[in-house]
Order: C-alpha cells, then sequence, then structure tokens
C-alpha cells in the first residue's frame, strides 16, 4: 500500500513540473544548459522579489491593524459618558446551512461613530464562523453580516434602538435577523455620569 502512495505521489509530482519563468516543456528543453542556468537564476530572482513584496505587504497590513487597534484604544478612553457604549450577545446563534447553530457568547465595546469588526465563533471551534461589522450611533446599535449589508442592505441588520435612559440602566432586546443573527443583545453604557 506505501508503495502504491509513493508511486502515484511521484507521478503527482512529475505530472505538475513546472520550469522557469513559465516556459513549457519543448521550450525549456530546447535551451542550453548555460540559458537553462541563466532561466533558473532569474526565476529565483523573481521569487525572492516576489517573496520580500508579500512579506512588506504583510507588515504594512500589521502595522496598519496596529495603528487602527491603538487609535480604538485611545477612543475608548477618551471617550465621554454616553458615548461608549458595551453589549453582549448571549443566548447567540447564527444562520448556517439552512439551520440555526450556537455561538460562543460575543462582546462588543463600541464607541459613538466608529464602525468595529465583530468575529463570532462556534463552541469548541478554533477559526471564525462568522464576521460582522458593528457600530453605535448614539441611540441604535447595529450589527450587520459585512460592509455589503451595512451600505446597502440594511435589512439584513440587526437594529436595537434606545434612548438614554435604556442604555443608562441597562437595555435589553430580543434580537432575529432572516439568515443572520438571533438571540439576546445586553447594552449598557461604559462608565459613569458626571453630575
Amino acid at each position: 500500500m506505501r508503495l502504491l502512495v509513493t508511486i502515484l505521489l511521484t507521478m503527482t509530482v512529475l505530472g505538475c513540473t513546472s520550469y522557469p519563468l513559465g516556459l513549457d516543456k519543448d521550450s525549456w528543453h530546447e535551451l542550453s544548459p548555460q540559458q537553462k542556468l541563466e532561466a533558473s537564476q532569474k526565476q529565483a530572482d523573481l521569487d525572492q522579489a516576489r517573496d520580500l513584496r508579500l512579506a512588506r505587504e504583510a507588515e504594512a497590513r500589521a502595522e496598519a491593524a496596529r495603528e487602527a487597534a491603538n487609535r480604538l484604544m485611545l477612543l475608548r478612553q477618551q471617550a465621554r459618558y454616553g458615548e461608549r457604549v458595551q453589549c453582549v450577545l448571549e443566548p447567540i446563534s447564527h444562520h448556517r446551512s439552512g439551520d440555526w447553530r450556537k455561538l460562543e457568547p460575543a462582546a462588543l465595546d463600541l464607541v459613538l461613530g466608529v464602525q468595529v469588526e465583530v468575529e463570532f465563533y462556534e463552541p469548541g471551534r478554533a477559526s471564525q464562523v462568522r464576521e460582522a461589522v458593528a457600530w453605535f450611533d448614539g441611540q441604535r446599535v447595529q450589527i450587520c453580516p459585512g460592509e455589503y449589508a451595512a451600505r446597502y442592505r440594511s435589512e439584513a441588520c440587526i437594529i436595537a434602538v434606545g434612548h438614554y435612559r435604556d442604555y443608562q440602566r441597562g437595555m435589553r432586546r430580543q434580537i432575529d435577523s432572516k439568515g443572520f443573527l438571533q438571540g439576546q443583545l445586553d447594552c449598557s453604557f461604559v462608565g459613569r455620569e458626571r453630575p
């Protein structure tokens, strides 16, 4: 059995052979040994340049994410009473493959006018199963299945509306959005009101 697997893997690798600089098999075999060496070196240089560019792009994305996280942390620290709300989604389920599936409890920490990304996880799964965006506008907490829905399909979003006193004493809402989320949302202002 092992011998059969080894033979199949070898045939697969040989069948997938690629040549430098996108050359086909016939063109590659027409090259002199010196030309093959130059083509291989040129391909190695191109691969190295590509890898370096991808690494720089990944580092730039990571740096931008760190800066965004630091800005959000600063906004949270500087928010006055009534400008920051924390919410808990529990119990919560999401719609997937025609079925409602339970999710781990999720927490939102929202600052007035700032959109944040929210990740949802099923119990026992390390990777996210659903991503959403959320924000607070002073009266409404809105959670949408993504940027597109947030801009063009608000009917797919969950909107919990409350006035100042609701958030002050703690607001609880049942939520239900066909094909997105259902459960309970509890929200309240962060901090204390100054006299």
